[in-house]
């Protein structure tokens, strides 16, 4: 259980203090312009434990999302069975569930639809509405956008370019605008302070990088280099060096600015999704076999969330269905 003033309990303390007013200048600088779970939560009167299981609710969506768009890719329901448990053992999800107050899955929900869905109209309200979750899923938006124009390179033609980027366009200006307007009008103190800090204290967290960032996905990884193996394939030089650069300075920005990196590191999975949906069978990460000892492996190596220059170990789920079948015991014999 953790502890009270732990990092896995104390963004819910002003995640409800912002639910209680949107708007309070005392909020924590982080969360100042996350607003629209907070504000649907206050409108609806949502309030305590039920504003805190929104958390649990976008990882029913993010995870069911995460199934579809493979089981679309593949029409294999095994393999959307075991991708979904991939994502599920990623910090895309235990922080969400193991953290109060984090509301990540619903960002990347939207990075998701941004790099897979179909209908135009989705991205749009993907745009739209995504930021106001989180502003990392516009860090990560270049490279949701890259993995969907490299589902389909060969059809990409300058109109579809042109309408691909005009909708993600008009879906982020309400957003960045209105935050531009905020700081050269009415000044933005909060957001001013927190560069401020970030930008003086992240050489302390940034020897921790390398470690956040492997205990995102663990072996999850495999798979997003499988994605760049696909680009390499069906893009060429050009567009793996493109990729590339835009992965690493995602990964320099996000790491500067935030110190949870085993958390933030999450926000590249679209390109685990497309890799675990496009790896080629007759390759060694292709073969069904393979694919089924990475998920279980990936289940029972250690875990840990890398926040700052602390590390928090995850139990592994042996150690977790020893516990749930110890209390289920005791119970039954009670």
């Amino acid at each position: 259980m953790s502890r009270s003033g732990s990092f896995e309990v104390a963004r819910a303390i002003s995640f409800l203090q912002q639910v209680d007013n949107p708007w309070e200048s005392s909020i924590e600088s982080a969360l100042k312009w996350r607003l629209l779970i907070p504000s649907i939560a206050h409108f609806s009167g949502i309030r305590g434990w039920a504003a805190l299981s929104i958390s649990w609710l976008g990882v029913v969506v993010l995870l069911a999302q995460t199934t579809w768009t493979i089981l679309s890719s593949t029409r294999d329901r095994w393999l959307a069975f075991t991708g979904c448990v991939l994502v599920a053992s990623s910090s895309a999800v235990v922080v969400s569930t193991g953290w109060l107050g984090i509301n990540d899955a619903w960002y990347l929900s939207g990075l998701l639809t941004v790099a897979f869905a179909k209908n135009p109209l989705w991205l749009l309200g993907a745009c739209l509405i995504s930021p106001w979750f989180d502003e990392k899923f516009l860090i990560a938006l270049p490279i949701a956008i890259l993995t969907r124009w490299h589902q389909d390179i060969q059809s990409n033609t300058k109109d579809a370019i042109f309408k691909l980027i005009s909708l993600i366009t008009f879906g982020i200006i309400p957003y960045v605008a209105t935050r531009l307007y905020v700081t050269f009008f009415y000044s933005d103190p909060s957001s001013a302070s927190f560069f401020k800090s970030v930008l003086t204290g992240f050489t302390t967290w940034l020897p921790w990088a390398h470690l956040g960032w492997w205990m995102a996905f663990r072996l999850g990884w495999i798979f997003i280099g499988v994605s760049f193996w696909l680009i390499l394939r069906v893009g060429g030089l050009r567009y793996l060096f493109i990729t590339l650069f835009l992965f690493l300075s995602s990964f320099l920005a996000i790491t500067i600015l935030a110190a949870d990196m085993s958390r933030s590191a999450a926000m590249v999975l679209p390109l685990l999704v497309w890799g675990w949906s496009n790896a080629p069978s007759n390759t060694v990460f292709g073969n069904p076999n393979m694919r089924n000892i990475i998920v279980l492996s990936n289940l029972l190596i250690p875990s840990m969330h890398v926040t700052y220059t602390k590390a928090s170990l995850i139990s592994p789920l042996p150690l977790e269905i020893f516990r749930v079948l110890k209390c289920v015991g005791s119970a039954c014999f009670l």
